[in-house]
């Protein structure tokens, strides 16, 4: 004889869980391209945003 399971799950629980899955990715996403495009400055040698516009700066 099976036991019932009193394992109810309600229906806002379904749309909880995706947005926490789709809030996951969408954060390994940003991080991920985050550090990518550190990982790629640094190998090829761009300059952070910061220093380039004071080099521009003290050329004018």
């Amino acid at each position: 004889m099976v036991s019932p399971a009193q394992a109810y799950i309600d229906p806002g629980s379904g749309s909880v869980l995706t947005s926490a899955i789709i809030g996951f990715f969408a954060a390994a996403a940003y991080t991920g391209r985050k550090y990518f495009y550190r990982l790629k400055d640094a190998l090829f040698g761009r300059q952070p945003k910061a220093v380039e516009a004071d080099n521009k700066a003290r050329t004018r």
